[in-house]
């Protein structure tokens, strides 16, 4: 910055200055990548951030680095930063209590309209996958929350917004299929038991209550002839009756 000053002095100083003027273009060049690698860097965070995207830029043309020749485009930089500004907005609602993933798809839907960056556009398809959890989560088709989430991946998947969902979603299955489990114990049902013990193990290995249930579905497994013979008994004593 500080030898694109003194070029720029000098070019308005002395027009015929033709050495100065090349090495003006060279600096304004040099400082147009810079920015636009920085905003770059600030856009494709995971989320992005579009605050500060917007402050370089504005810095950089109101300081006249940004000019026409040197191959940036400013109006392209900045639906850029609106794209994801949208982002940003739409991650806000995914996070917001409760969420509202049904306006954060319109904006994350706006974002891939006004401007495609082939860098990070994976990332906005990864926050729209967490909006589809949502609306999953919302209607209790937990199944396909879940498909939904093992579609998410890092950097996405690894923000704690998202960790925390996939816990909430977890906790939400692992209470039906609790009951389901206690339910099929509670009828001696040891092959809806097994199914459901399946489910749980999966969600909570260490669970000290399912590990319980456990062994009451393997002794009622075990004992599956014998209550069957009885049961097939008592149908037969009901029948003579």
């Amino acid at each position: 910055p500080n030898a694109f000053a003194a070029y720029s002095q000098a070019t308005q100083q002395d027009l015929s200055l033709e050495w100065a003027q090349k090495r003006l273009d060279r600096c304004r060049q040099q400082l147009t990548d810079q920015v636009q690698a920085e905003i770059g860097r600030a856009l494709r965070l995971a989320p992005p951030d579009p605050a500060r995207a917007l402050s370089l830029l504005n810095q950089a043309d109101t300081a006249g680095w940004l000019q026409a020749g040197t191959g940036t485009q400013p109006s392209s930089l900045r639906n850029w930063i609106t794209s994801r500004q949208r982002v940003a907005d739409a991650i806000a609602l995914l996070d917001s209590q409760p969420p509202d993933p049904d306006r954060a798809l319109d904006l994350l839907n706006e974002a891939r309209q006004l401007y495609a960056d082939p860098a990070s556009d994976d990332q906005l398809e990864q926050w729209r996958r967490l909006a589809q959890v949502f609306q999953f989560q919302r209607s209790g088709d937990l199944v396909a929350a879940q498909r939904a989430f093992d579609q998410i991946r890092p950097p996405v998947a690894e923000l704690a917004i998202v960790q925390v969902a996939q816990r909430s979603i977890r906790q939400q299955m692992l209470g039906k299929q609790r009951e389901a489990l206690q339910r099929a114990l509670a009828t001696w049902d040891y092959v809806a038991a097994g199914q459901a013990l399946e489910q749980c193990l999966a969600l909570a290995p260490n669970d000290a209550e399912i590990q319980r249930a456990a062994i009451r579905q393997q002794q009622l497994a075990a004992r599956a002839p014998e209550l069957r013979q009885a049961m097939e008994a008592g149908w037969r004593t009901l029948e003579q009756s």
